[in-house]
């Protein structure tokens, strides 16, 4: 239950009045629920996916839907990716937002149940009719609800945590970001109406889960840790930006026992930066690494990108050589705290994603990228204290066939979600695609 998604769908459904909400989850090939609802007594299955991998998931829920002839409505963003491929296994494709849509799907099914809700015709919902997709218009935007968890638990990813989005969309414009691409405008929201969910919470929370693309975009965002702080309630953050990064900001973190600090350079060549539309200053990055190690923390991880287009081996000493000089910067700050932080490096293939500027982008070859990692690994050994993580190469080969070209190896999907196979299995399948 650490899906904002899913805890924000939940409560759309179970606030209906006459409606017994259940979850179920997939583990393996098993579904589990916890309110003990038994699959063949479901009306209808709302489903949210947002990570291309689940792919194999999604469609053991399809099967499973289908053997018990349950209505479906899928949303989330591999909806959004490929609505056309999602269409003929799910009987509604649900694009964008939870908002005042999804109010009227509930009405109708409420008032004509499950078997006409193709008779909808909304913005952003569509469904095939006559063998073709229709309503395939982008849904204005709605903000009205504010998503945060309405279950807590303490067997999750973030135990005994309040998670809430404090904003919607990104402010920045990187051309390689989903997230911006899709949830435009930026919107953040008012601090009253999160400090009012927050007040109510059990004694039994510990800690509030702040959710944006950039938390410390959101306007006075040390007011706002303070008046959490005040409900005896501590925070926790996902990635910054490091041009908003304070003394302040992390005096404020630090007191809240928050142990990483993440950023997200993504290429250390300027040119590589243009391209992707995320440029910063080198000596500004320095400077806020050397300042995260003064006050202590105890790692400050990094997002990398490697495979971008145009990129060379020269760019990627270039960013060998930028991560050792943040070891020194780190140092320096250490020399002040007497804590010496990880670095921790997070380095992935650049994945093109439909919608965004960059969409219409290759994947890089995999042997090419293969060959970057090792030049990555050779180039930073003896740096001292630092950690590697690299997605492999063919596994987001296989991100991008479903994010792009999901139609041109659908039947293998389907053939590997009945016979169980796993992800590595089709990454070999797909090899010398």
């Amino acid at each position: 239950m650490s899906s904002l998604a899913l805890q924000a769908l939940y409560d759309k459904v179970n606030s209906c009045q006459n409606i017994q909400t259940g979850r179920f989850f997939i583990n393996d090939d098993n579904f589990f629920c916890p309110e003990n609802i038994h699959i063949s007594n479901i009306d209808i299955a709302f489903v949210t996916s947002s990570y291309e991998m689940d792919i194999l998931n999604l469609l053991k829920i399809k099967h499973k839907l289908q053997e018990y002839k349950i209505p479906s409505v899928l949303g989330g963003i591999n909806a959004h990716l490929n609505p056309s491929f999602f269409a003929k296994n799910f009987d509604i494709i649900f694009l964008g937002r939870l908002d005042k849509r999804f109010d009227l799907i509930m009405q109708h099914f409420l008032k004509y149940g499950p078997q006409r809700l193709t008779e909808l015709k909304l913005p952003g919902i569509f469904h095939y009719s006559l063998g073709r997709c229709s309503n395939k218009e982008s849904p204005a935007k709605d903000y009205s609800y504010l998503p945060s968890t309405v279950i807590t638990s303490s067997a999750t990813v973030f135990p005994n945590t309040f998670l809430t989005e404090i904003a919607a969309g990104c402010r920045h414009k990187c051309r390689f970001c989903l997230l911006s691409s899709l949830n435009k405008p930026y919107k953040y929201y008012p601090s009253s109406p999160l400090l009012a969910k927050i007040k109510k919470l059990p004694l039994s929370v510990k800690k509030v889960g702040l959710v944006a693309a950039s938390v410390n975009d959101y306007p006075h965002i040390e007011n706002l840790i303070k008046a959490i702080n005040r409900f005896g309630k501590k925070i926790t953050t996902a990635s910054l930006r490091m041009e908003n990064i304070t003394p302040d900001l992390l005096t404020l973190l630090k007191a809240n026992e928050q142990k990483t600090i993440t950023l997200a350079p993504e290429t250390a060549a300027v040119h590589l930066q243009k391209k992707i539309g995320k440029i910063y200053r080198e000596k500004k990055l320095l400077q806020t690494a050397e300042l995260i190690a003064s006050y202590g923390f105890a790692r400050l991880k990094l997002y990398y990108l490697i495979g971008l287009p145009a990129e060379s081996d020269n760019d990627i000493i270039l960013m060998t050589e930028q991560i050792k000089k943040i070891k020194n910067a780190l140092n320096k700050g250490a020399a002040r705290s007497g804590i010496n932080p990880l670095l921790e490096l997070s380095i992935n293939p650049f994945i093109p994603k439909p919608f965004t500027k960059l969409g219409a982008e290759n994947y890089e070859n995999v042997k090419t990228l293969k060959q970057k990692i090792k030049l990555v690994k050779k180039k930073t050994a003896g740096a001292g204290n630092i950690k590697l993580h690299f997605l492999s190469p063919r596994a987001g080969k296989l991100q991008y066939f479903i994010s792009n070209k999901l139609n041109t190896i659908a039947d293998i999907l389907e053939h590997a979600a009945v016979h169980k196979y796993k992800l590595m299995d089709i990454e070999k399948k797909i090899r010398n695609f």
